[in-house]
């Protein structure tokens, strides 16, 4: 069917560019080297202000040399130092979960390095391109709104959620999220669309570099808290549209903002969890219904939920419609989608 086919684009044109064919597992293990070097990196740079607020944090040297002490005495139990360290963790302060997400920044500098030093792909290969740049992001932050609005509805409607006003006002730190998104959003989407995706479309069908994205999208959410079935084919779904959605515009910038609206609009207006991640400041706050985790998303999230299943869906259907944008499409014949 025409309908469903997706044409290369610009940036896949120059993604081809002094490209040696190679197979589907030698991309992955080379992204996952890649995906490794920069989530140490990550790790790093949310690293040091975590362990200053850690050291700061009332009450730690004390335990901390208290359990030293009891463990070079024989004593065995840790039960005092765990309770105090789960308590710790439990009082996480806000500005230390947005500082872990702009650490993610390190992830597409690991692919920007790899794909301009040992590919010889130019920056643009990867979606980040100049035409129309911030036209495409606004569309985007639009689109991610609308998705993540009609998923709190139809899971209102089922009787999943309630909302209201967070009684503790709007906090400021909201602005430092919204940067923090920004920077998480367009580094998860040019790490596995912009940098991925393209790369196994050079060797094999648009839809199957789509669909590989998407699952492995979908596998490095698995450990995340309230993870389950469910939530990680919700997870595959969204990799699918925003994979379309890209060959659609043929750049990134529309689908970095899709994906910052999402968690944004998720987290610090509608007062959900996401991907796992509570504890951000928000203007609403979702009083999620216990034993409804079908319609609520539980604890991972409105994301999580059957509501967002239906809402992907949908979009997935929707997204075809789009043309490719004037001026990115390739000379090259249309490839299928099926």
């Amino acid at each position: 069917m025409n309908f469903f086919k997706l044409r290369r684009t610009k940036m896949l044109d120059e993604a081809v560019l002094d490209h040696k064919p190679q197979s589907v597992i030698m991309s992955l293990l080379i992204f996952y080297l890649v995906f490794f070097i920069g989530d140490i990196i990550r790790g790093i740079i949310a690293s040091i202000p975590s362990v200053i607020w850690m050291l700061s944090y009332e009450g730690f040297y004390e335990a901390t040399k208290e359990y030293t002490e009891s463990i070079m005495a024989g004593n065995t139990d840790t039960s005092q130092f765990e309770e105090f360290i789960y308590g710790m963790i439990e009082n996480i302060p806000p500005w230390l979960t947005a500082v872990s997400l702009i650490a993610f920044v390190a992830l597409p500098i690991a692919a920007i390095f790899y794909c301009k030093r040992f590919e010889k792909r130019p920056i643009t290969s990867l979606g980040i391109r100049k035409k129309g740049m911030f036209k495409e992001y606004g569309i985007g932050l639009i689109i991610g709104f609308l998705m993540l609005d009609l998923t709190l509805f139809i899971s209102f409607l089922c009787g999943g959620v309630s909302l209201k006003v967070n009684p503790n006002g709007i906090s400021p730190m909201i602005l430092l999220f919204l940067l923090a998104f920004i920077i998480q959003g367009a580094s998860e989407e040019i790490m596995f669309r912009g940098y991925f995706m393209m790369t196994v479309a050079r060797d094999y069908k648009i839809s199957t570099a789509i669909a590989v994205s998407s699952i492995l999208f979908s596998l490095l959410h698995s450990g995340n808290n309230g993870a389950g079935t469910l939530p990680l084919i919700n997870i595959v779904l969204f990799g699918i549209f925003m994979g379309i959605y890209v060959f659609k515009r043929g750049d990134l910038w529309g689908a970095c903002a899709i994906h910052t609206m999402w968690n944004f609009a998720q987290g610090c207006i509608f007062g959900s969890s996401v991907s796992g991640m509570k504890g951000m400041p928000s203007i609403f706050v979702v009083d999620i219904k216990e034993n409804m985790s079908l319609a609520n998303g539980g604890a991972f999230g409105l994301e999580g939920s059957l509501a967002a299943t239906v809402v992907l869906l949908a979009c997935i259907g929707l997204v075809f419609f789009l043309k490719t944008r004037k001026g990115e499409e390739s000379l090259s014949d249309a490839t299928d989608f099926e």
